[in-house]
């Protein structure tokens, strides 16, 4: 495997695993979790191709990059993965997974239970570390 590519450690899989059962998706959903050192904040998710579904046992790819991951606040980091999986999208009667764009409910309901502060704070807060990882790396 790649240098920019490698399985997640054990902390991140099992911060994700809690976080993603609060959140109570309507069925049931294979994430495959995967560290990609590239990315450009803290959590990315991308439906997997129907070709690869089988072959990889999962539905979605979640991408994390470990050094925002380990530099973020605990509340940060929350808010960040909840607000990326409240783009997942659930067709009951069909069975099928989409990925939409963050909507104005999903977002009221995150300022609701974090307050528009902690979730205005999680945000500049991935945008400086990245602006701050840009510049060491330059």
């Amino acid at each position: 495997m790649s240098e920019k590519f490698k399985k997640c450690e054990s902390d991140i899989i099992e911060y994700f695993n809690k976080i993603e059962k609060e959140t109570s998706l309507p069925i049931e959903i294979r994430f495959v979790l995967q560290i990609n050192t590239k990315l450009k904040s803290l959590i990315k998710i991308s439906k997997i191709p129907e070709q690869y579904v089988d072959l990889l046992k999962g539905d979605l790819l979640v991408w994390f990059n470990e050094e925002y991951f380990d530099n973020l606040e605990d509340e940060d980091k929350r808010i960040l993965i909840e607000q990326e999986l409240s783009r997942v999208e659930c067709n009951l009667e069909k069975g099928t997974i989409k990925l939409g764009r963050p909507n104005l409910q999903t977002s009221i309901m995150l300022v609701h239970k974090y307050t528009w502060e902690k979730v205005e704070k999680a945000n500049e807060g991935e945008k400086l570390f990245g602006e701050q990882k840009d510049d060491r790396e330059s």
